[in-house]
């Protein structure tokens, strides 16, 4: 019999406060993205020697990050109506696209008044100085910036997870998720993908009430498709768990798209009370065949537990898949109607069918759809048909 999902209470988090921080994110990821077109689009004369047609093309482009950046920065300013397709074709600017912040002076007093945030609208700044790179020569953009200072890259990166406040309602999905699952009183086998520097970990330990969620931990699969991500994260989570609960960590290089039932300690059937997946899931291959597995290594009444932004218009949503875009993980999606037709993030409705198919019958969303466009940032909780 399945138990009812539990109905996680966000709405200390879905504030003004948070909708303040989603202005200010807005704001100026609109400018580095007005200036990307700019530069990269209309002063070296793109959009008039090409058609939408050949800009849209996979052909035309040295990487399919490429293309999707591309084809996401052109249709934004055609949902906006900045853009329009001629009838040769070609686009056609309708209104002016101006750079706001020219020499980043208006983000450079903001930053000088909110030294916090250095570091996050550091990244966002350092993706627009790389898009030529992401653009025209098929790079990724985080590796684009590891190579040049890989230590600066990853502390970004390592600031970026830890401390952008428009990801809060993700963290605390996880992180409420998690509390209410050892509220059940039972030990708890848990596997985390993409776990990356161990943010969701790190935030929840922040709280005095997340120590009944290590008291219930029996065996915590810690994985990552990155060593060094889990080096950073490993050594971190050392310094703040007692020996005790830090020996039931298991930390292990693994790739979503490459496990199977059985093929590991962390893959046996209804082996697992909760699935954590922060800001990933979305990244996979084959969504469907994902969403199986993860329902067969479940426990019945197990969570999955997953964060994202919610995709809706692109003129709304494309400043908040910004940076995802220039990343080739986020690029890599199988695609099939009615259940993902972009690659990265899914519509609500996409979420909805791929889970029910894949055997999750009973979800809560956070947060309602209805509220997705002004709050893209949250997740879903849900919970195995069996």
């Amino acid at each position: 019999m399945n138990r009812q999902v539990p109905n996680i209470d966000l709405t200390d988090v879905y504030d003004e406060s948070f909708t303040g921080e989603l202005e200010v994110y807005r704001r100026f990821v609109t400018v580095f993205i007005n200036q990307i077109f700019i530069r990269h689009f209309e002063k070296t004369g793109l959009i008039q020697k090409h058609s939408f047609q050949e800009l849209t093309n996979l052909d035309f482009h040295s990487s399919l990050t490429a293309f999707h950046f591309t084809r996401k920065i052109l249709e934004y300013y055609l949902d906006k109506g900045d853009l329009q397709i001629k009838e040769d074709g070609y686009l056609n600017i309708v209104r002016p696209i101006e750079d706001d912040d020219p020499e980043d002076r208006d983000l450079d007093d903001f930053l000088a008044k909110h030294p916090e945030k250095r570091n996050f609208f550091g990244i966002l700044r350092k993706i627009r100085d790389v898009a030529k790179e992401v653009l025209f020569e098929g790079q990724d953009a985080l590796l684009t910036l590891a190579n040049d200072n890989f230590r600066q890259a990853m502390q970004l990166w390592e600031d970026l997870m830890l401390n952008a406040r428009v990801k809060r309602p993700c963290h605390q999905l996880v992180i409420r998720a998690m509390q209410d699952k050892a509220r059940q009183g039972k030990p708890l086998t848990i596997f985390e993908g993409g776990a990356g520097v161990g943010s969701i970990l790190r935030d929840g330990l922040k709280q005095p009430e997340f120590t009944n969620v290590l008291e219930k931990i029996e065996r915590y699969h810690f994985t990552d498709v990155s060593l060094s991500l889990i080096k950073m994260g490993r050594e971190s989570l050392r310094a703040q768990l007692s020996p005790e609960v830090f020996d039931k960590f298991n930390f292990k290089v693994a790739n979503l798209d490459k496990l199977f039932l059985n093929g590991s300690s962390f893959t046996r059937k209804d082996s697992l009370d909760m699935i954590i997946l922060e800001h990933v899931l979305y990244d996979v291959i084959d969504l469907d065949a994902t969403l199986k597995l993860f329902h067969q290594i479940l426990k019945p009444g197990g969570y999955l537990v997953f964060t994202m932004a919610f995709r809706s218009e692109p003129k709304s949503f494309f400043p908040f898949e910004y940076l995802q875009s220039t990343f080739q993980s986020y690029n890599k999606a199988r695609l099939e109607e009615g259940y993902r037709n972009n690659v990265g993030y899914l519509t609500l409705k996409e979420w909805e069918n791929s889970l029910k198919r894949a055997g999750f019958e009973d979800f809560e969303v956070h947060p309602a759809g209805e509220d997705q466009v002004q709050w893209p940032y949250g997740g879903i909780l849900a919970l195995p048909s069996k």
